[in-house]
């Protein structure tokens, strides 16, 4: 559905200037905030009503304000508008990195926004939105998964770790230092990803060749390295992982 439209007929198409204020909080009275798609299509109707930037204030409710606006069919179009494009939101309960965590969402939300917006964890990176370059790949009940390609509420029930649950005690995990000791990183975005695929591949992979890595690696891409590092640190991690001392 596009956004509203009104025609000319209906309303005399005048501009004014709106504040910014306005624009984000267009209901002074209401509980209810808008997106930035609805604050654009709220935006358009304000501005073919000819609504100034002090319009709305001392209302009662948002149906008030909006009955102000002259020319109903603008109105018309806005509360439908608003009342489908309004979105639900759920409640879902996971843990992340050991901690349990209950929280409301919308069902639209990416579990990477999730993880980045609402939990603070800015350790898995947003590269492409595409599940293409794996920056932002984590584990799901132990599996690696590209979180901008889960929903939150997909996770809902899960155990999921980042990379900021490796660390054990202030130390940190087998592949997180050899990611350090052998320059397996350069810019760093790619390398969260990097170390939570690593940590799938190797748990379930009992080949650790060159052929074997750069395979399981191939959904995470790097722009810096070109590769040679990141295959020695997995490798020098793998040989510790599974050392009867790391047992």
């Amino acid at each position: 559905m596009g956004r509203p439209r009104c025609s000319r007929s209906a309303t005399a198409a005048r501009t004014s200037t709106v504040s910014l204020r306005f624009i984000a909080f267009p209901f002074p009275h209401s509980k209810f905030l808008l997106t930035k798609t609805q604050r654009s299509a709220t935006l358009n109707v304000f501005i073919i009503a000819g609504v100034g930037p002090n319009r709305g204030v001392g209302f009662e409710s948002r149906r008030h304000w909006v009955r102000n606006i002259p020319g109903w069919p603008c109105r018309r179009a806005f509360f439908r508008w608003t009342s489908e494009r309004r979105w639900p939101l759920r409640r879902i309960s996971l843990t992340v990195n050991g901690v349990k965590h209950d929280a409301m969402v919308e069902p639209r939300q990416l579990l990477v926004y999730f993880l980045r917006e609402q939990l603070a964890l800015t350790g898995t990176n947003v590269g492409c939105d595409t599940s293409t370059c794996g920056a932002c790949t984590i584990l799901v009940n132990g599996k690696s998964a590209k979180s901008c390609t889960l929903l939150a509420v997909q996770a809902d029930g899960a155990e999921v770790t980042t990379i900021e649950g490796l660390a054990s005690n202030g130390e940190m995990h087998p592949l997180q230092k050899a990611f350090h000791e052998s320059h397996g990183l350069q810019c760093g975005y790619c390398t969260p990803g990097m170390i939570m695929a690593s940590v799938d591949l190797i748990a379930n992979n009992d080949a650790m060749s060159d052929e074997d890595i750069r395979m399981g690696l191939e959904g995470n891409l790097c722009r810096c390295t070109g590769y040679q590092n990141i295959v020695k640190s997995v490798q020098q991690a793998a040989g510790e992982m599974r050392s009867p001392a790391s047992t």
